[in-house]
């Protein structure tokens, strides 16, 4: 047993892999000791509060926390979602121009003629709203007309991890089943033909979502085909995992009912000296219909992109809209310089100084000035 100093009162119990950090105000944490090849690490598995209450966590399979509950039946849920960071960019093989119809299959033809090992649709925020990658079926052809198969790959959850929507339900050859995202956007499914099995596009079928064949079209708010679309590649896909969505709610199976809910948005910000975008958070979706939208800047190539202004009407008071000024050239990148209301430029506050503590000295949004 490991206890602290006097005037923490704090003591750390073990048994066997489970460990319970005893705190002075009569909260119980209980962590559990997780053995992974040569990674180690510690993972909470509950707490008790001062009244013998029950707090658990659960995690996913990726040993991420996805569901917090509590004794009355409350829970806080965390889905994550896949979202692609190629550092080598997809080319562009086909996209539908418009809605496609319903029920039937779209054969769109392909004269990119570069051969692939890495075939996929993707669809992405600039494309129609809320498209969660909807699609039942994909196929690729070479130039002789034959059909291709391969690996299927794809970003991950499905909605609610339903394994019956999984990204390679859109290879299974029943146009019954489909794939359907966690994410509103930025999902994508596809196949991988192999090492030394690339092949040059001649076409590509496609049957869509019943009742949703809207979402695989192509073209983005402006009429421009950067949305949904069939893409290529020799470099396998890479992805980021980030929490896509959290909800609150009580109960659960047919019982369950979801009180709130919030998405997040990203967007890839594309880097050119690193050839690999940063993920950005650009937007939260709120259940009440109200958005935060953020904006990013980078002071140079490199390095990572920094907040440049937030509006998030969750944020009362002056903090609402507000745009960020950084150093520089100073030692600390990302070091705040000054907050400015975006619409009016007034100044909310401003830290000035060398960096040392002794000529440092901070104005406010009145004028006065903290040293």
């Amino acid at each position: 047993m490991w206890t602290s100093l006097a005037t923490n009162r704090s003591r750390l119990t073990q048994s066997g892999n489970d460990y319970y950090l005893l705190r002075q105000d009569g909260y119980t944490y209980h962590f559990q000791k997780i053995t992974a090849g040569a990674q180690v690490y510690y993972q909470m598995v509950d707490f008790k509060d001062s009244y013998g209450a029950t707090y658990a966590f659960t995690y996913d399979a990726s040993r991420r926390l996805a569901l917090v509950s509590e004794p009355a039946g409350r829970w806080l849920r965390v889905t994550y979602a896949g979202i692609p960071v190629d550092s080598q960019p997809f080319s562009l093989l086909a996209y539908a121009t418009n809605n496609p119809p319903e029920a039937v299959w779209t054969e769109v033809t392909v004269t990119n003629p570069q051969a692939f090992r890495y075939l996929r649709y993707y669809s992405n925020d600039a494309g129609a709203k809320e498209t969660f990658c909807n699609i039942a079926e994909i196929e690729f052809y070479d130039t002789a007309g034959v059909k291709l198969t391969g690996t299927p790959f794809g970003s991950s959850p499905s909605w609610n991890n339903n394994p019956a929507t999984v990204f390679s339900k859109a290879f299974d050859g029943n146009t019954a089943t489909f794939f359907d995202n966690a994410s509103r956007h930025f999902g994508f499914t596809g196949i991988d033909l192999g090492a030394g099995n690339e092949k040059v596009i001649g076409k590509v079928r496609f049957y869509p979502r019943a009742g949703l064949a809207s979402r695989i079209n192509g073209n983005n708010s402006e009429g421009f085909p950067r949305g949904c679309r069939f893409e290529g590649a020799n470099v396998a896909p890479a992805t980021q995992s980030v929490i896509s969505k959290v909800e609150a709610g009580y109960g659960s199976g047919a019982g369950e009912v979801v009180t709130r809910t919030v998405n997040y948005n990203y967007t890839a910000k594309p880097d050119a000296v690193l050839q690999a975008p940063w993920l950005t958070l650009t937007g939260v979706s709120y259940g009440d219909g109200t958005q935060a939208v953020y904006t990013y800047k980078s002071l140079w190539s490199g390095q990572r992109p920094l907040l440049e202004t937030a509006d998030d009407p969750r944020i009362e008071g002056r903090a609402t809209k507000i745009r960020y000024e950084f150093w520089f050239n100073t030692g600390i990148y990302g070091a705040c310089l000054a907050e400015h209301n975006p619409v009016t430029n007034h100044l909310l506050s401003k830290l000035e100084g060398d960096g040392t503590n002794e000529k440092r000295k901070m104005t406010d949004a009145r004028g006065q000035v903290v040293r």
